[in-house]
């Protein structure tokens, strides 16, 4: 008895990871004198940190063959403890969405909460009603507070499926 509970315990966990996708051990993406944030990265994708020159912030850059996620670390130059709060993040998305839904197919945006413990922040949907050959048809986009950091993430791809943009945001932790 003990032996076939035990067969099948390691059965259901070998055919779980079948249907997961690999995720490879986190990245870490050193933000200049900002801390670290800390992203689990599908392990068929590709990650970078693209630095500007000077004192501006830097966009990580994660993709593979269907999709683009572009993360943008912003913080407040003054200290403004307000910065990443939940109102200002909500307006931030809002204030995105109309400015991006005349191009879309959709006539109205609905804007989400992220439901996470770790990520408190809005994300939208919408598809351009006029993309160019071989360019993306589908937005996601979004305002998140980590720590003192405002991210805004802009998502890519070319079907209508949060489930990546999803998994790799619910990843994301923030070392200071």
């Amino acid at each position: 008895m003990f032996m076939s509970k035990t067969f099948i315990g390691s059965l259901s966990f070998y055919l779980l990871l079948l249907v997961l996708p690999p995720f490879s051990a986190a990245d870490n993406f050193l933000l200049p004198n900002r801390g670290t944030l800390q992203i689990e990265v599908p392990s068929n994708w590709q990650s970078r940190l693209e630095q500007p020159p000077g004192e501006l912030p830097p966009t990580i850059r994660l993709s593979d063959n269907r999709s683009l996620l572009l993360i943008t670390p912003l913080w407040s130059t003054t200290g403004d403890a307000a910065f990443n709060n939940d109102s200002n993040l909500r307006k931030l998305v809002e204030q995105d969405a109309n400015a991006l839904l005349a191009s879309a197919i959709e006539t109205e945006v609905k804007i989400l909460k992220f439901d996470s413990q770790t990520l408190n922040g809005y994300y939208f949907q919408l598809t351009d009603q006029n993309p160019k050959p071989g360019e993306f048809e589908c937005l996601c986009r979004s305002g998140v507070g980590v720590g003192e950091l405002l991210l805004s993430v802009t998502y890519l791809s070319h079907q209508r499926d949060t489930g990546d943009f999803l998994k790799i945001m619910n990843s994301i932790s923030y070392l200071q």
